[in-house]
Protein backbone atom coordinates (compact mmCIF):
# COMPACT_ATOMS: atom_id res chain seq x y z
CA UNK A 1 0.00 0.00 0.00
CA UNK A 2 1.62 3.29 -1.24
CA UNK A 3 1.41 6.16 0.86
CA UNK A 4 0.37 9.89 -0.71
CA UNK A 5 3.24 12.00 -0.86
CA UNK A 6 3.04 14.53 1.33
CA UNK A 7 2.73 18.14 0.50
CA UNK A 8 6.97 19.93 0.52
CA UNK A 9 5.77 22.75 2.68
CA UNK A 10 4.30 20.20 5.37
CA UNK A 11 6.50 19.34 8.43
CA UNK A 12 5.69 17.76 11.42
CA UNK A 13 6.21 19.67 14.36
CA UNK A 14 8.44 17.40 15.89
CA UNK A 15 10.90 17.02 13.33
CA UNK A 16 10.81 21.01 12.28
CA UNK A 17 11.27 21.59 16.66
CA UNK A 18 14.41 19.13 16.21
CA UNK A 19 15.88 20.58 13.19
CA UNK A 20 15.72 24.43 15.14
CA UNK A 21 16.87 22.46 18.44
CA UNK A 22 20.05 21.38 15.68
CA UNK A 23 20.73 24.72 14.03
CA UNK A 24 20.45 26.27 17.57
CA UNK A 25 23.04 23.61 18.90
CA UNK A 26 25.04 24.17 16.32
CA UNK A 27 25.39 27.89 16.23
CA UNK A 28 25.96 27.66 19.79
CA UNK A 29 28.80 25.55 19.66
CA UNK A 30 30.47 28.02 17.14
CA UNK A 31 29.59 30.92 19.32
CA UNK A 32 30.79 29.35 22.47
CA UNK A 33 34.19 27.99 20.42
CA UNK A 34 34.97 31.63 19.10
CA UNK A 35 34.60 33.19 22.73
CA UNK A 36 37.15 30.29 24.15
CA UNK A 37 39.41 31.19 21.22
CA UNK A 38 39.80 34.94 22.04
CA UNK A 39 39.75 34.32 25.87
CA UNK A 40 42.17 31.68 25.79
CA UNK A 41 44.81 34.95 25.64
CA UNK A 42 43.48 36.47 28.32
CA UNK A 43 42.95 33.20 30.96
CA UNK A 44 45.64 30.98 33.13
CA UNK A 45 48.97 31.52 33.51
CA UNK A 46 50.25 31.02 29.65
CA UNK A 47 49.48 33.30 27.21
CA UNK A 48 49.41 32.85 23.10
CA UNK A 49 49.59 35.56 20.65
CA UNK A 50 47.01 37.02 19.19
CA UNK A 51 45.12 36.50 15.51
CA UNK A 52 48.61 38.02 13.43
CA UNK A 53 51.80 36.93 14.41
CA UNK A 54 53.30 39.51 11.32
CA UNK A 55 54.21 41.91 14.05
CA UNK A 56 54.59 39.51 17.04
CA UNK A 57 58.29 40.28 18.12
CA UNK A 58 59.59 44.04 18.84
CA UNK A 59 62.35 44.62 16.12
CA UNK A 60 64.92 45.82 18.51
CA UNK A 61 68.81 45.94 16.20
CA UNK A 62 70.95 43.26 16.22
CA UNK A 63 72.78 43.13 19.23
CA UNK A 64 69.83 44.01 21.86
CA UNK A 65 70.93 40.70 23.49
CA UNK A 66 74.25 42.17 24.10
CA UNK A 67 73.16 45.44 25.93
CA UNK A 68 70.31 43.47 27.75
CA UNK A 69 71.56 40.47 28.33
CA UNK A 70 68.91 39.89 30.81
CA UNK A 71 66.56 38.98 26.99
CA UNK A 72 68.81 35.70 26.87
CA UNK A 73 67.64 34.10 30.06
CA UNK A 74 64.64 33.22 28.15
CA UNK A 75 63.04 32.25 24.15
CA UNK A 76 60.26 34.59 24.37
CA UNK A 77 61.44 36.95 26.33
CA UNK A 78 60.54 39.42 23.03
CA UNK A 79 57.77 37.87 21.79
CA UNK A 80 54.27 39.48 23.44
CA UNK A 81 52.11 37.77 25.85
CA UNK A 82 49.23 38.91 24.32
CA UNK A 83 48.68 40.70 21.12
CA UNK A 84 45.44 42.15 19.48
CA UNK A 85 46.54 44.01 16.15
CA UNK A 86 45.44 44.72 12.71
CA UNK A 87 47.62 44.66 9.56
CA UNK A 88 47.82 48.75 9.13
CA UNK A 89 50.84 49.66 7.55
CA UNK A 90 52.19 52.76 5.62
CA UNK A 91 50.43 55.07 8.30
CA UNK A 92 51.31 58.89 8.70
CA UNK A 93 51.66 58.57 12.81
CA UNK A 94 52.18 56.00 14.72
CA UNK A 95 51.03 56.86 18.45
CA UNK A 96 52.80 54.75 21.01
CA UNK A 97 51.12 54.68 24.53
CA UNK A 98 52.43 52.72 27.61
CA UNK A 99 50.38 51.88 30.52
CA UNK A 100 50.86 50.72 33.78
CA UNK A 101 48.76 50.20 37.02
CA UNK A 102 48.38 53.25 39.07
CA UNK A 103 47.13 52.97 42.60
CA UNK A 104 44.52 55.86 42.13
CA UNK A 105 43.21 54.87 39.48
CA UNK A 106 43.57 54.29 35.17
CA UNK A 107 43.53 57.27 33.10
CA UNK A 108 44.35 54.94 29.79
CA UNK A 109 40.46 54.52 28.91
CA UNK A 110 39.61 58.57 28.58
CA UNK A 111 43.48 58.81 27.03
CA UNK A 112 42.38 56.97 24.18
CA UNK A 113 39.16 58.04 24.15
CA UNK A 114 40.95 61.78 23.75
CA UNK A 115 43.00 61.01 21.32
CA UNK A 116 40.88 58.90 18.86
CA UNK A 117 38.19 61.84 19.02
CA UNK A 118 41.00 64.26 18.69
CA UNK A 119 41.26 63.01 15.19
CA UNK A 120 39.34 63.77 11.80
CA UNK A 121 37.46 60.46 9.95
CA UNK A 122 40.14 60.29 7.63
CA UNK A 123 42.94 60.44 10.02
CA UNK A 124 41.56 57.76 12.02
CA UNK A 125 41.77 55.77 8.90
CA UNK A 126 45.88 56.72 8.32
CA UNK A 127 47.29 56.42 11.57
CA UNK A 128 47.65 53.97 14.16
CA UNK A 129 47.31 53.88 18.52
CA UNK A 130 49.32 51.16 19.73
CA UNK A 131 48.50 50.81 23.63
CA UNK A 132 51.30 48.65 25.82
CA UNK A 133 49.51 47.61 29.10
CA UNK A 134 53.21 47.02 30.63
CA UNK A 135 51.80 44.99 33.49
CA UNK A 136 52.72 41.24 34.01
CA UNK A 137 50.32 40.99 37.05
CA UNK A 138 47.36 38.54 35.69
CA UNK A 139 44.64 40.18 37.81
CA UNK A 140 45.44 43.63 36.36
CA UNK A 141 46.18 42.79 33.20
CA UNK A 142 43.37 40.87 32.08
CA UNK A 143 40.31 42.98 32.92
CA UNK A 144 42.41 45.68 31.55
CA UNK A 145 42.77 44.25 28.14
CA UNK A 146 39.32 42.70 28.44
CA UNK A 147 37.63 46.17 28.65
CA UNK A 148 39.96 47.87 26.40
CA UNK A 149 38.91 45.37 23.40
CA UNK A 150 35.40 46.25 24.42
CA UNK A 151 35.29 49.59 24.64
CA UNK A 152 37.30 49.95 21.62
CA UNK A 153 36.78 47.19 19.49
CA UNK A 154 35.37 49.34 16.32
CA UNK A 155 38.71 50.84 16.39
CA UNK A 156 40.26 47.90 16.77
CA UNK A 157 37.95 46.06 14.18
CA UNK A 158 39.52 48.93 11.53
CA UNK A 159 43.15 48.74 12.23
CA UNK A 160 43.28 51.87 14.10
CA UNK A 161 43.70 50.71 17.92
CA UNK A 162 46.53 47.58 18.74
CA UNK A 163 46.84 46.04 22.30
CA UNK A 164 49.93 44.74 22.97
CA UNK A 165 51.11 43.25 26.51
CA UNK A 166 54.78 42.16 27.24
CA UNK A 167 56.54 38.81 28.30
CA UNK A 168 57.11 39.00 32.13
CA UNK A 169 60.37 37.75 30.95
CA UNK A 170 61.37 40.95 29.20
CA UNK A 171 62.14 43.30 32.06
CA UNK A 172 65.31 42.44 34.38
CA UNK A 173 65.48 42.01 38.22
CA UNK A 174 64.53 44.92 39.88
CA UNK A 175 65.78 44.21 42.79
CA UNK A 176 69.61 44.58 41.52
CA UNK A 177 69.44 48.16 39.96
CA UNK A 178 72.19 50.42 40.39
CA UNK A 179 70.58 53.29 42.54
CA UNK A 180 72.13 56.81 41.55
CA UNK A 181 71.14 60.23 41.84
CA UNK A 182 70.08 60.10 45.52
CA UNK A 183 67.30 58.01 44.43
CA UNK A 184 64.99 54.85 46.29
CA UNK A 185 64.88 51.93 44.84
CA UNK A 186 61.27 52.06 43.82
CA UNK A 187 62.15 55.26 41.94
CA UNK A 188 64.51 53.64 40.27
CA UNK A 189 62.66 50.48 39.53
CA UNK A 190 59.64 52.97 38.40
CA UNK A 191 62.02 54.88 35.75
CA UNK A 192 63.90 51.97 34.84
CA UNK A 193 60.69 50.29 33.90
CA UNK A 194 59.08 53.13 32.37
CA UNK A 195 62.57 53.40 30.06
CA UNK A 196 61.75 49.29 28.62
CA UNK A 197 58.27 50.15 28.22
CA UNK A 198 58.69 53.53 25.86
CA UNK A 199 61.58 51.10 24.54
CA UNK A 200 59.26 48.25 23.97
CA UNK A 201 56.75 50.49 21.87
CA UNK A 202 59.05 52.23 20.08
CA UNK A 203 60.79 48.75 18.38
CA UNK A 204 56.79 47.60 17.88
CA UNK A 205 55.87 50.50 15.92
CA UNK A 206 58.74 51.89 13.97
CA UNK A 207 58.75 50.27 11.09
CA UNK A 208 54.84 51.02 10.83
CA UNK A 209 54.67 54.71 9.56
CA UNK A 210 56.61 57.57 8.93
CA UNK A 211 56.67 59.65 12.35
CA UNK A 212 56.09 57.91 15.47
CA UNK A 213 54.57 59.89 18.67
CA UNK A 214 55.41 58.99 22.40
CA UNK A 215 52.45 59.95 24.50
CA UNK A 216 51.81 58.92 28.24
CA UNK A 217 48.64 56.92 29.57
CA UNK A 218 47.24 60.52 31.08
CA UNK A 219 47.23 62.78 28.52
CA UNK A 220 44.69 65.51 26.04
CA UNK A 221 45.15 66.34 23.22
CA UNK A 222 43.70 69.15 20.49
CA UNK A 223 41.46 68.50 18.15
CA UNK A 224 43.12 67.71 14.80
CA UNK A 225 46.23 67.56 16.65
CA UNK A 226 47.93 65.36 13.91
CA UNK A 227 47.22 67.92 11.35
CA UNK A 228 48.96 70.40 13.07
CA UNK A 229 51.90 68.39 14.06
CA UNK A 230 51.89 66.93 10.19
CA UNK A 231 52.15 70.68 9.37
CA UNK A 232 54.87 71.94 11.65
CA UNK A 233 56.98 68.85 10.68
CA UNK A 234 56.84 69.36 7.00
CA UNK A 235 57.81 73.10 7.97
CA UNK A 236 60.48 72.10 10.03
CA UNK A 237 61.85 70.05 7.17
CA UNK A 238 62.23 72.67 4.58
CA UNK A 239 63.96 74.92 6.85
CA UNK A 240 65.97 72.23 8.57
CA UNK A 241 66.12 68.38 6.69
CA UNK A 242 67.85 67.23 9.50
CA UNK A 243 65.87 67.45 12.19
CA UNK A 244 65.60 64.58 15.06
CA UNK A 245 62.62 65.51 17.60
CA UNK A 246 60.29 67.71 17.56
CA UNK A 247 58.46 68.84 21.23
CA UNK A 248 55.08 69.56 21.20
CA UNK A 249 54.52 69.48 24.94
CA UNK A 250 57.40 70.22 27.67
CA UNK A 251 56.80 67.62 30.17
CA UNK A 252 58.81 64.50 30.40
CA UNK A 253 58.61 61.90 27.78
CA UNK A 254 54.95 63.72 26.56
CA UNK A 255 54.06 64.98 22.47
CA UNK A 256 57.88 64.01 21.30
CA UNK A 257 57.88 63.23 17.53
CA UNK A 258 60.24 61.15 16.01
CA UNK A 259 60.95 60.27 11.69
CA UNK A 260 60.54 56.38 12.26
CA UNK A 261 63.86 55.95 9.76
CA UNK A 262 66.18 57.86 12.71
CA UNK A 263 64.63 56.35 15.59
CA UNK A 264 66.95 53.28 15.72
CA UNK A 265 69.26 55.69 16.97
CA UNK A 266 67.51 56.89 20.11
CA UNK A 267 66.41 53.15 20.90
CA UNK A 268 70.51 52.00 21.05
CA UNK A 269 70.83 54.48 23.45
CA UNK A 270 68.32 53.89 25.86
CA UNK A 271 69.22 50.40 25.47
CA UNK A 272 72.84 51.68 26.87
CA UNK A 273 71.41 53.42 29.36
CA UNK A 274 67.90 52.43 30.74
CA UNK A 275 68.83 51.74 34.17
CA UNK A 276 70.99 55.45 34.44
CA UNK A 277 68.26 57.76 33.99
CA UNK A 278 64.39 58.75 33.35
CA UNK A 279 63.24 58.96 29.41
CA UNK A 280 63.28 62.50 29.14
CA UNK A 281 67.06 63.15 30.71
CA UNK A 282 68.02 60.10 28.39
CA UNK A 283 66.42 62.23 25.28
CA UNK A 284 68.42 64.92 26.18
CA UNK A 285 71.57 63.56 26.88
CA UNK A 286 71.39 61.90 23.42
CA UNK A 287 70.62 65.01 22.16
CA UNK A 288 73.23 67.05 23.61
CA UNK A 289 76.02 64.19 23.07
CA UNK A 290 74.48 64.22 19.17
CA UNK A 291 75.04 67.87 18.48
CA UNK A 292 77.65 68.93 21.21
CA UNK A 293 81.09 68.42 22.11
CA UNK A 294 82.86 69.10 25.56
CA UNK A 295 84.93 71.83 23.91
CA UNK A 296 82.28 74.06 23.07
CA UNK A 297 80.30 76.65 25.36
CA UNK A 298 77.40 76.60 26.89
CA UNK A 299 74.99 78.88 24.75
CA UNK A 300 76.57 77.35 21.67
CA UNK A 301 75.75 73.78 22.78
CA UNK A 302 72.26 75.24 23.80
CA UNK A 303 71.94 76.87 20.31
CA UNK A 304 72.92 73.41 18.93
CA UNK A 305 70.29 71.37 20.24
CA UNK A 306 67.69 73.58 19.55
CA UNK A 307 68.54 72.72 15.94
CA UNK A 308 68.01 69.13 16.54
Amino acid sequence: MMRAPRPVAYLPRRRGFCTLFIVIFVLSSIFISCIVHYYKHLTGTKWDLGANPKHAKPVMNSFAYQLMPHLNDHPSSLKPAFLLNGTRENCDVVIGIPTVHRDKGSYIISTVSNVIHGMTDEEKDKNLIVVLVAETQMDYVRPLVEKLATLFSEYIYTGLVELVVPSPFYYPDFDNLPLNFGDSNKRVMWRTKHNLNVLYVMAYARSRGTYYLMLEDDVTVKERFIEHMLDFAKAKTKSNPDWYVLEFCNIGGIGKLFKTSDLIYFMTYIQLFYKQMPIDWLLESYIADSSCSLDRATESCTNSKTQI
